[in-house]
This record gives C-alpha cells, sequence and structure tokens, in this order.
C-alpha cells in the first residue's frame, strides 16, 4: 500500500508543479484525475492482486488522500527540492502511522504480528480485520493525539506561567 501511496504523492507533486500556471481550480481537477488513472493502472496491472482484493475501494481512497494533500497545500511558494522533500516525509509518516495500524489490527484481531504469537490481555475482535476498522482505529488514534497534544499544551503553559513568575520575582 505504501508503494501506491507513494506513486500516488509523486505523480500528484509532478503534475501539481507542471499545471501551476492553469490556477487552483483546473490544477487541483486535472492533478486528481492523472492520478487517479495512474492508481487505476496499478490496481489493473496486477502488481499489487492481494492488496487490491483486500481492500477493494479502500486502496485508491487511501492514495487519493495523500495524493490531495500533496496538490492542496499551498507549495507554491517553496523551492522545488524543499516541497518534494515535505512530499516524501508525508509519505513515510503515512506510511509509519499504516504500519502503526497494521500492527494493533494484526494483535487485536489474531493475537499475532508477523504470524508469530503475542500474549496480550486483549479479547479477539474479528471484525477488526476489515478495512472499516482500519479508519476507525485511525480515529481513536487520532483523538488520543490530540488529548495528548493538549495535554502537553497545558503542561508548556503552566511552566511559561512559573517561568514568567519566577523572572517578575527577580526583578524586584
Amino acid at each position: 500500500m505504501s508503494a501506491v501511496v507513494l506513486v500516488a504523492a509523486v505523480v500528484g507533486f509532478f503534475v501539481s508543479r507542471a499545471l501551476r500556471s492553469l490556477g487552483e481550480t483546473w490544477r487541483v481537477v486535472l492533478t486528481c484525475f492523472v492520478c487517479v488513472c495512474a492508481i487505476t493502472g496499478i490496481s489493473a496491472s496486477g502488481i499489487f492482486p492481494i492488496l487490491l482484493d483486500y481492500l477493494g475501494v479502500y486502496l485508491p481512497l487511501a492514495a487519493a488522500n495523500m495524493m490531495l494533500v500533496t496538490i492542496i497545500r499551498p507549495a507554491e511558494s517553496k523551492a522545488f527540492a524543499e516541497a518534494l522533500r515535505e512530499t516524501v516525509f508525508q509519505w513515510i509518516g503515512f506510511t509509519l502511522v499504516m504500519c502503526l495500524l497494521a500492527v494493533v489490527r494484526e494483535v487485536i484481531t489474531f493475537h499475532t504480528i508477523w504470524d508469530m504469537p503475542v500474549s496480550v490481555s486483549v479479547m479477539r475482535i474479528g471484525g477488526a480485520a476489515l478495512p472499516c476498522f482500519g479508519f476507525i482505529l485511525l480515529g481513536l488514534l487520532a483523538a488520543l493525539a490530540r488529548k495528548l497534544g493538549r495535554i502537553r499544551e497545558r503542561q508548556l503553559l503552566a511552566r511559561g506561567m512559573m517561568i514568567s513568575a519566577v523572572r517578575r520575582e527577580g526583578t524586584r
């Protein structure tokens, strides 16, 4: 899946950069069209038959998501190399999140990691193997990350208030 998303991201990047002069609307429409054609071509070629069988419509959705992140963000003002590096890092981030989701789903579904048994005290959930469960799990992880971010903000704010209070005391 990561390879398909990489193709979508790179194709989206180059097509979007090439069509910058057309204006935002046409650039996005034509880039999406070319990327969907590329993803469809990969799917139809039979390079990843197992992946297509398991994910079905979710494969182009995931790849299209990466493609849209790549082309919709305001990268026109950035240099070519910097924008390309940012696209590759977004793909790496996507891949890492997908690996984390895959491991969690495998542990919940089969109590294994790469077919090696894992001893966990979690009830097996057969439905976790369905593609839609990945989106549910992603939503839960996003909520957890948002909560941890808020906790960290409060800690930094409290630390900043303590530092400013100490500085005020030191000036008296």
